[in-house]
């Protein structure tokens, strides 16, 4: 197991290398740049030439690169162009917000998904199933930026019951009941996102798991239909699911951006849409790396609990 786990961080850092890189590419050669976005329509050649060499955008992009490489390495991620703090800082302030947004989404859609797969599966083309099935399809379908919309209309618009900015009152004393009612519609929102994929899925493994020569066994052994249910085809269910899980975690993370823009929450998904907008380049390629490290973190959990989820399974 060490030596696996030695192979993947080994294997992951050309990998990390080769995507920021790419990353780094791609954001220079976008049009525009920090000083036109700052100086507007005062901008000349000569105002952006002295913000470039100030900044030193006016080297080559490989020096550059390198400069930001070296100080990655250092745990420096430099000092954000448009508000001159370090980078850290405001990922510091951001972080904890989407980690309580896409942890709440991301414990919550699972277990409600694989609670709703088991009971499709059990009841199979029943009145519950297609219910359950069409709740689960809607979901799918719906963007979530529409989805979030849709609640804000409801029950803030129409309703009054739930705040849809921030996540506090301003001007009132902090308490978890004003964050709680802050948070549950864009926890709720981020949550249906991932509640559809999962129930569908453990719907159709869990169908596949019951109807297995083991399962029979099981029950012809006179066991109990929770320990045949949860034991046996649960376990032998979710195999197929561990892969999804090294996509989830990322995918909750794009997911936020969209649903922290849309509620004002101050994210990492809307400090990553100002940093592209104001072409905040250290800021922009921190929160890259971050996603990207999160990738190779979340594929590497998945295929540990291969080990746990199936015993037969060895690593070298």
């Amino acid at each position: 197991m060490q030596s696996y786990l030695a192979k993947r961080v080994i294997g992951a850092v050309p990998l990390l290398v080769f995507i920021s890189i790419i990353s780094f590419a791609i954001i220079h050669l976008a049009p525009g740049g920090p000083a036109e976005i700052y100086l507007g329509t005062a901008a000349t050649p000569q105002a952006v030439a002295q913000i470039n060499h100030s900044l030193g955008l006016d080297q080559p992009i490989y020096i550059q690169y390198l400069k930001w490489l070296f100080a990655i390495i250092r745990g420096n991620f430099g000092t954000s162009f448009a508000n001159g703090v370090p980078v850290i800082q405001d990922i510091a302030q951001a972080l904890p917000v989407t980690l309580y947004l896409v942890g709440s989404a991301f414990i919550l859609g699972w277990l409600l998904g694989i609670a709703v797969g088991v009971i499709e599966a059990l009841k199979p083309f029943s009145t519950l199933d297609y219910l359950l099935t069409a709740v689960s399809f809607v979901l799918i379908s719906i963007p979530g930026f529409y989805l979030g919309l849709l609640f804000i209309l409801f029950f803030t618009v129409y309703l009054g019951w739930l705040p849809s900015l921030g996540m506090v009152t301003q001007g009132v004393p902090f308490s978890f009941l004003d964050l709680a009612r802050h948070m549950v519609m864009p926890v709720v929102t981020l949550t249906a996102l991932e509640f559809g994929f999962r129930a569908r899925f453990v719907r159709a493994s869990m169908l596949q798991a019951l109807n297995e020569d083991f399962i029979r066994t099981a029950r012809a052994k006179g066991l109990s239909g929770g320990i045949v249910v949860y034991k046996h085809a649960l376990r032998n269910a979710l195999l197929p699911l561990v892969t999804l899980f090294g996509l989830a975690l990322p995918g909750l993370f794009g997911g936020a951006v969209l649903i922290e823009n849309i509620f004002s929450l101050p994210g990492l998904g809307r400090l990553a849409v100002s940093s592209v907008l104001a072409r905040d380049y250290p800021t922009v390629m921190a929160i890259n790396t971050i996603a990207a490290t999160l990738v190779v973190l979340g594929n590497l959990v998945a295929d540990l609990m291969y080990g746990w989820v199936d015993p037969r399974i060895r690593y070298r």
